[in-house]
């Protein structure tokens, strides 16, 4: 598994970004992520399945 830690200010659509890769559709009116949170994508690559974990954190780092 490989993990991805998306980092940056707060509001510029490091959530955004995660659910459309994840669930396939844009939400332009998302709550602001408190904490950390993460999503999980399969992946395939050159015929093998790779997972991966988005980590989103809130911005204030």
């Amino acid at each position: 598994m490989f993990k991805v830690v998306f980092c940056g200010d707060a509001a510029v659509g490091k959530s955004t970004l995660i659910m459309r890769l994840c669930k396939g559709k844009f939400v332009s009116n998302i709550n602001s992520t408190l904490g950390v949170d993460f999503q999980n994508k399969q992946l395939e690559l050159d015929s093998k399945r790779i997972a991966v974990q988005l980590w989103d954190t809130a911005g204030q780092e």
